[in-house]
């Protein structure tokens, strides 16, 4: 599945905390326990195991894992993984354009670091290289 679609699955999912509970059935016959991902008072899913289906079950773990994999937390992982994309561009970028014998871009970055009265710090590299590869374009 692409970034993109699943960044919009989670968008247009059910928003705000997901959690899991379960409970037995009541006057079931098989004996089945409910396992449930609820948020705001909104069932997201319902997931049963009957003790006559036999051997063990991960209907339990199942519902955690779908709790936890709620959208905030899948848009915070596609969020983390586009500026772990970008900053891979830009280091490819800047081994290829930035090492000179001049230190053209050793004084660059000092000026930029000096005009935005900043530290320096990785996200000063990326507004500065971000910067030099548009110019470049």
């Amino acid at each position: 599945m692409a970034d993109q679609e699943l960044r919009r699955l989670a968008e247009d999912a059910t928003q705000g905390e997901w959690h899991w509970d379960c409970d037995e059935v009541k006057g079931d016959p098989f004996g089945r326990v409910r396992y449930q991902v609820i948020t705001s008072g909104k069932t997201i899913t319902k997931i049963y195991y009957s003790s006559y289906e036999g051997g063990p079950t991960n209907a339990k773990d199942d519902a955690a894992y779908i709790a936890a994999a709620n959208p905030a937390a899948i848009l915070e992982l596609l969020d983390r993984l586009e500026k772990a994309e970008k900053d891979a561009e830009r280091l490819v970028w800047a081994m290829h354009n930035m090492s000179n014998p001049f230190g053209r871009h050793e004084f660059g970055f000092s000026q930029h670091v000096l005009e935005q009265g900043s530290t320096g710090d990785i996200n000063d590299c990326r507004t500065y290289i971000d910067a030099q590869m548009e110019a470049s374009k």
